[in-house]
């Protein structure tokens, strides 16, 4: 199983932006068989304590782009945090998800899901927090196993 992980990255600190994504990966990695690929890795360096925005990194934009196409073609799967702000990158992402009939399971911020009816749209399944979101889908994987 293949799991992207959408969200917003520009702007934010490492830890608004990756704290999530960190705790997910070392709750999911328990299993062999799942990779994720977490595109804020992708962009380099920091800029005044904030992860560097696209902006800031054009030379590499095509490179990073196209990597992240890559990975939303193999993806079963995409996770997303929705926060009361949009990323570019994240609505991009979840278009892409949308075209190519990947599933998307969010958390966070009901309301603002609930602001785009095309992002609730796109939203399979949705849950309060990370740790709820996690626990469902290790008892998915679980029983994908079996």
């Amino acid at each position: 199983m293949n799991i992207f992980l959408a969200g917003r990255i520009d702007g934010l600190t490492d830890k608004e932006a990756n704290g999530w994504r960190k705790y997910f990966t070392k709750e999911i990695l328990s299993f062999p068989y799942v990779k994720i690929y977490n595109p804020s890795f992708d962009v380099s360096g920091f800029v005044k304590g904030k992860i560097a925005d696209l902006g800031n990194n054009r030379d590499r934009a095509p490179e990073i782009l196209k990597k992240n196409d890559r990975e939303l073609k193999r993806a079963n799967l995409i996770v997303v945090k929705i926060d009361d702000v949009y990323g570019v990158g994240t609505l991009m992402d979840l278009g892409a998800a949308h075209i190519l009939k990947i599933p998307v399971y969010g958390f966070g911020d009901i309301n603002a899901l609930r602001a785009s009816f095309t992002l609730e749209y796109c939203m399979n399944k949705f849950f309060p927090d990370v740790e709820t979101l996690i626990k469902k889908l290790k008892q998915e994987i679980e029983i994908r196993r079996l």
